[in-house]
């Protein structure tokens, strides 16, 4: 994905990406690639993107979050390895995972990429069972985003 992608320009109505986009390097790789993604869209084409939500554990380490996520470490409802005692190890592992996490994500910046690449309609969404990983449901911002129609 870090190159051309192989399909041929407005071939596809939807691109899905979950838990891929945030490997990418920022802004050099993450910019190609969205820009692969508008010309394999056809007009009014979606795309939609899953990623480690950091707001979340960001707010909850500073103690104005609901607690709910250093809470979800703490029961394991995430895989944390042993080392992570204390809520700034599940911060530190939060952002050096095994998923080798090249570039973090809140919806102001996944936002803000998407709009430079030329996405219109960008929207945070809810989990979609028919789309999205229950195993990944918890944690995960989830967004669409729509290629422009054709101009006239």
């Amino acid at each position: 994905m870090r190159e051309r992608i192989p399909f041929t320009d407005g071939s596809a109505i939807i691109i899905y990406s979950e838990h891929f986009f945030d490997t990418l390097d920022y802004p050099e790789e993450v910019q190609h690639f969205l820009r692969e993604c508008l010309r394999v869209l056809q007009p009014s084409g979606i795309f939609r993107v899953g990623v480690c939500d950091t707001r979340w554990p960001l707010l909850d380490y500073v103690g104005v979050g609901e607690g709910r996520w250093l809470q979800a470490c703490e029961n394991k409802e995430f895989y944390r390895p042993e080392w992570c005692k204390t809520p700034l190890d599940h911060v530190n592992y939060h952002f050096r995972d095994d998923t080798k996490r090249h570039h973090s994500y809140d919806f102001e910046t996944m936002e803000n990429a998407l709009a430079e690449a030329g996405f219109v309609e960008i929207n945070q969404c809810q989990f979609d069972p028919a789309l999205d990983s229950k195993s990944r449901e918890l944690g995960t911002l989830y967004v669409n985003a729509r290629k422009p129609s054709a101009v006239l």
